[in-house]
């Protein structure tokens, strides 16, 4: 499991990071596959033993005796729900990133999108004409200027 997707990701993050993720665990938005009861029992034993060891091997076979502890070993069961254990820090860590405060200006862009698509223009227009506002009242242009300049121009 130490060469897994899901192990890389958690050895990533802090361990505030890897609390709160139960806190997006109960979250069906976040947590809602068919696995979803698995979830957060895996993520917490893979944090438990990464917390302790962070060079812990993390045999497959405890996993399953810790997720199933009277059931005998089913071929791609751990698997599947480490790929979506795997999915759900990754949605985490996206969304955790998506809205930073600094990622506002795509919020907003993305915001007119949605606006427009639910037939509400005349909100969509009005969301771009901030953002045209806010683009040419910014004094220092900072990196992701001309990237917002070139969203609002197509």
């Amino acid at each position: 499991m130490k060469e897994s997707q899901l192990v890389e990701l958690l050895s990533v993050l802090s361990p505030a990071e890897r609390l709160q993720l139960r806190e997006f665990a109960a979250i069906p938005l976040f947590n809602g596959g068919p696995r979803r009861n698995y979830v957060w029992p895996l993520l917490e034993w893979c944090h438990y033993h990464l917390s302790e060891n962070p060079d812990a091997d993390l045999p497959p076979s405890e996993a399953y005796h810790y997720l199933f502890p009277d059931e005998p070993p089913v071929d791609g069961k751990l698997e599947k729900i480490m790929v979506d254990a795997q999915k759900f820090v990754r949605t985490v860590m996206h969304t955790r990133y998506y809205l930073r405060e600094e990622n506002e200006f795509q919020q907003m862009y993305d915001l007119s999108e949605v606006l427009r698509q639910r037939g509400l223009e005349p909100r969509q227009l009005q969301t771009l004409n901030r953002l045209e506002k806010q683009q040419k009242d910014a004094i220092q242009h900072h990196q992701y200027y001309f990237h917002h300049q070139f969203l609002l121009e197509h």
